[in-house]
């Protein structure tokens, strides 16, 4: 039985590895073919063609029928909020055959059971994680960029454009990932949406404090009136100083997180590798009545340091 699974999880290890990687190749393809079905509701037969994702229909309909509905959703967000062309369907089934490829590798490499639901938890982990660190990317590269579009703006706006002109320059000559934004806001404004929506919108999708401000100010100035370049640069030398502040902050707590960060994985490093050179020992702590006494003191107190360090080192500007 254990060669037959092991076969079968290789297989979907290696399927898993061509289509991420086919969609790595495709993936300006990908977005395009994404857009045009966002505001068309249906892709067109040449386009599909082209792009060659005959094969997300699987996935689609593995996600669709093995996911909640919620968390395909939520994830959709996440996946938008990252900057990835990609469905929860699809993300979904794809963590899918990580974990089941990564359980194979391990029951290959070790012939032990537990060991090889180690390697599947990565396959649940390592997406998640990875999926969180784009996000983080973007939004931080984000916000470092609100300052200069607002400057933009601000001067268009001085110049004699109007603000929709302001906010195509800002598409056009700003990099990703405000020029994308902007981008999006213009299309849904030619394809009918109200100003106020596009710009909600964005402000929902991208989950950015200071582009919420932005946004607030914007909606403000539509309905009472004032000089809108003005208020743009004003805001965003707050912004600009905001970023400032935030990195002397950084700069003088890093040590503190790195001791958090140490101090808190140790014992969970140490425990793995005490697992896999010697289990009876380790195995102490949840077979006897002292042994679970001690293992939940343990995570409390971890839980507790955790939370103390965390409040000691995140100061909110």
């Amino acid at each position: 039985m254990f060669p037959l699974l092991i076969s079968v999880l290789s297989a979907l290890l290696v399927v898993c590895l061509i289509i991420l990687f086919q969609q790595f190749l495709l993936r300006e393809q990908l977005f395009i073919a994404k857009r045009l079905k966002d505001y068309t509701g249906k892709l067109n037969d040449k386009v599909e063609a082209k792009t060659g994702i005959s094969w997300k229909s699987l996935f689609a309909f593995i996600g669709n029928t093995f996911a909640p509905k919620k968390y395909l959703s939520n994830i959709s967000k996440e996946l938008l909020q990252a900057g990835l062309v990609m469905k929860g369907e699809e993300y979904f089934t794809a963590t899918l055959c990580l974990i089941s490829g990564l359980f194979g590798v391990g029951l290959v490499l070790t012939q032990d059971i537990f060991t090889a639901l180690l390697f599947g938890a990565l396959g649940v982990i390592s997406p998640k994680l990875f999926l969180n660190n784009l996000k983080a990317k973007r939004l931080k590269q984000l916000n470092y960029q609100i300052g200069d579009a607002l400057m933009t703006i601000a001067n268009s706006l001085r110049a004699g454009f109007g603000f929709m002109q302001a906010m195509d320059l800002v598409s056009k000559e700003m990099p990703d990932p405000i020029a994308a934004e902007f981008k999006r806001v213009l299309r849904e404004i030619q394809l009918g949406a109200p100003m106020d929506y596009a710009l909600l919108a964005m402000a929902a999708r991208v989950q950015s404090e200071d582009l919420d401000l932005v946004v607030t100010a914007v909606l403000i100035q539509r309905q009472v009136g004032g000089n809108l370049a003005e208020v743009l640069e004003n805001i965003s030398e707050t912004i600009r100083e905001r970023i400032r502040i935030a990195g002397e902050i950084k700069t003088l707590t890093a040590q503190g997180k790195m001791s958090g960060l140490v101090i808190g994985l140790l014992p969970l490093f140490l425990s793995i590798f005490i697992f896999l050179i010697s289990r009876d020992y380790i195995l102490t702590l949840f077979t006897t009545r002292i042994g679970l006494i001690l293992l939940v003191s343990g995570v409390i107190s971890q839980v507790i340091g955790f939370v103390m360090i965390n409040k000691i080192v995140n100061i909110e500007i």
